[in-house]
């Protein structure tokens, strides 16, 4: 975002420690160009126009942003280099996917859901499962119930590797697997499709 030229505008979220966090210097003909909607809710005020976004965090703001402004919310390494299929929060990915849905943005709910996909398969060739798998899961069956799709992906994951990772001694992932009903009846479900396969 910095090669881009800047604006006057802030955007402000909730950051994770609980308090506002501000992003100034914000371009708001980039967001008119992918959301003129969102583009249109910036309030004029004497230091330019600003815009507080709940939805965002501190995780999610600046990829989001990074979308909005170049139409990917591809993750960099402290060095600059895009991250390709190295392993990275199934979490973010979730939530990035939720803020396409609310903010109509169907290329980012794409490149969100592909993100999923690439997490949860290289998750089945590692010796680790995902990271933030369980946040993703309880995430998902919070905010993104309806979309089964994005819920498919995750549980055939959890299925195809359960005995490997050991999602059974994960106390977390116990507990959702037991608790969260929604959660506990796919997983049957797909090991049931699986003939089970995957004990």
């Amino acid at each position: 975002m910095d090669w881009y030229p800047s604006g006057s505008a802030t955007v402000s979220f909730p950051g994770n420690d609980g308090e506002t966090h501000y992003i100034h210097k914000i371009n708001t003909w980039f967001i008119e160009k992918r959301c003129p909607l969102l583009a249109m809710a910036f309030e004029d005020v004497r230091s330019g126009s600003q815009l507080h976004l709940e939805a965002l965090t501190g995780t999610t703001a600046y990829p989001f942003l990074r979308f909005l402004y170049t139409g990917s919310y591809a993750l960099t390494t402290a060095s600059g280099d895009c991250f390709e299929d190295v392993p990275t929060s199934l979490l973010l990915h979730v939530q990035l996917y939720r803020l396409g849905v609310i903010f109509d943005l169907a290329e980012l709910r794409t490149q969100a859901y592909v993100n999923v996909l690439r997490q949860c398969e290289f998750g089945c060739s590692s010796p680790d499962k995902p990271i933030d798998l369980c946040a993703a899961i309880r995430f998902v069956y919070e905010h993104l119930g309806s979309h089964e799709k994005l819920a498919d992906a995750i549980v055939n994951y959890c299925v195809a590797c359960f005995l490997r990772h050991r999602l059974a001694d994960n106390a977390d992932f116990r507990n959702l697997a037991y608790n969260l009903r929604p959660f506990h009846q796919a997983l049957c479900w797909n090991s049931m499709q699986r003939e089970f396969e995957n004990e």
